[in-house]
C-alpha cells in the first residue's frame, strides 16, 4: 500500500467547504470529513498533477455510516477506529486510500448522483450512503458519466461525504 489513513477531520456545518461541496455534488450531505493520509511510498499526494476535487466514488458500507451520521463530535477520528468490520468498503478506503478495482480499473464520476446510485446499489436498504470526493490523474473516459484509472495511485479520496 502506498498510503495509510491517519484520521478524519469533521468539516463543520458552518464551513464554506461544506456549502461548496454540497453545491458541487448536488447531494444532501449530512456529514463531511476531510481524510488525512501519510505516504508510505511516494505517490505525490501534494503534487500539482492532480485534478481539483471534482470526482465522486460511491461505495457500500457495513452500516457504520449510520452511527457516524448521528454523532455530533467535532474532534478528529483516527481512521482505524472508524469501523471494525474487515469487509467494509468505507473502512478499506479510509485506511488504505484505494477503491475496489472493477473490470478495467477504479471507477468514479464527475456527477454526484451517479456516485450515489452506485453507493445505493452496493448498500441496499441503508438510509445513509458513502460518497468519496476525489482528485484524479491519468484517467480514461468511460461513457458520459464515468471515468476510471487503472492504478490505485491515480485516484485520491480527499473527503468522505455521508449522504442520504
Amino acid at each position: 500500500m502506498t498510503i495509510t489513513g491517519v484520521h478524519l477531520e469533521p468539516v463543520l456545518a458552518a464551513s464554506p467547504d461544506l456549502a461548496t461541496y454540497t453545491q458541487l455534488t448536488g447531494l444532501n450531505i449530512v456529514k463531511l470529513y476531510r481524510i488525512e493520509y501519510i505516504e508510505n511510498l511516494p505517490r505525490g499526494i501534494e503534487s500539482m498533477e492532480w485534478s481539483p476535487v471534482q470526482f465522486f466514488h460511491g461505495t457500500g458500507h457495513c452500516g457504520c455510516l449510520a452511527r457516524h451520521a448521528s454523532q455530533t463530535l467535532s474532534d478528529k477520528i483516527a481512521t482505524p477506529s472508524w469501523c471494525s468490520s474487515p469487509r467494509c468498503a468505507v473502512r478499506g478506503i479510509l485506511n488504505h486510500g484505494y477503491v475496489f478495482q472493477y473490470r478495467r480499473g477504479h471507477y468514479f464520476s464527475p456527477h454526484g448522483n451517479t456516485a450515489l446510485g452506485y453507493a445505493r446499489s452496493k448498500a441496499p436498504g441503508q438510509i445513509y450512503h458513502g460518497v468519496f470526493l476525489c482528485k484524479a490523474r491519468n484517467f480514461t473516459m468511460s461513457g458520459s458519466t464515468e471515468r476510471y484509472v487503472t492504478r490505485d495511485e491515480d485516484l485520491h479520496p480527499v473527503y468522505l461525504a455521508i449522504v442520504c
